[in-house]
This record gives structure tokens, sequence and C-alpha cells, in this order.
């Protein structure tokens, strides 16, 4: 995840990637978008923007269909940092937990941030209604962490 200032950039599941016809044009443009998008329409063939698909795509609204809760409940989100699915969660009124090794770029945005390993979490067994893990676990284990 990138951090431009105090904005952090989530892991979307789609967004745009340019590539310019110069590299200087690439360091005076990128965080630029109103110029490097009268550029594009003034000259195309100076910037091209193609449209980046990832996993999440799909994951995201897999995840949301699956946990298809009442308002109110409780919901575990492990390795969140870069992830927007506690938002998305928190958003629908699902109290959400999200946990991750890291510290998370923002706070007090809905969902409740605790840094923990997921491998020995800090809660009681029956404290959530549901749990998701998206993009997560095959990133835990060994030849990454231990």
């Amino acid at each position: 995840m990138k951090v431009r200032g105090d904005v952090p950039e989530f892991a979307w599941p789609a967004h745009f990637v340019y590539t310019y016809a110069a590299k200087a044009l690439a360091w005076l443009l990128d965080g630029h978008a109103f110029f490097r998008e009268a550029l594009l329409r003034r000259w195309p063939g100076f910037v091209h923007r193609s449209l980046l698909l990832t996993e999440r795509i799909v994951e995201i609204p897999f995840a949301l269909r699956a946990l298809d809760l009442p308002r109110g409940s409780r919901v575990l989100d492990l390795g969140a940092k870069a992830s927007p699915l506690p938002l998305f969660l928190s958003a629908q009124g699902l109290r959400v937990v999200a946990v991750d090794l890291s510290p998370f770029p923002i706070q007090g945005a809905g969902p409740d941030f605790v840094l923990a390993d997921m491998r020995s979490p800090p809660f009681r067994s029956d404290a959530f209604d549901a749990a998701a893990i998206v993009s997560t676990l095959e990133h835990v284990g060994v030849g990454f962490y231990d």
C-alpha cells in the first residue's frame, strides 16, 4: 500500500495504470491527475491509460455476499491493512474488528483496528458472528513469517 501524504492508497479491485512516452512525464505528472488527464486528452500518444484488475475484483463481492449478516453483527477481518473490505463492511452497518501485524494507515473510520498476530488472536472464540480473510492466508506460515 502506498501512502501519499496522509492519504493511504488501498489495494482496490481495479485502478488505472499510466505509462508515459518520456520518463520525465511520469515524474512530473504522477500525483497531478488534472494535468495528466488534460495531457491525455490533448496528446494521447504521450500518456497511455490502462485498467488493472486484481483478484479483489472477485474476492470482495464474494465476501460481501457471503457475509449476509444483520446490521450490528460483529465481524473479524484478518490481514486487513491494505484491504478496503473493513470499510465496506462497516458501511453496511456491521461492527468490524480489523486485525493485522502492521499499523493501520487510518483510525476512527468505522472499523476497530487491532495490531495483533492472526495466529494467536487476542479474542474469545465466541466474540464474533463471522470472520473474513481476503488475500492474506497465502502469506502466513513457513517461508513468510516463521
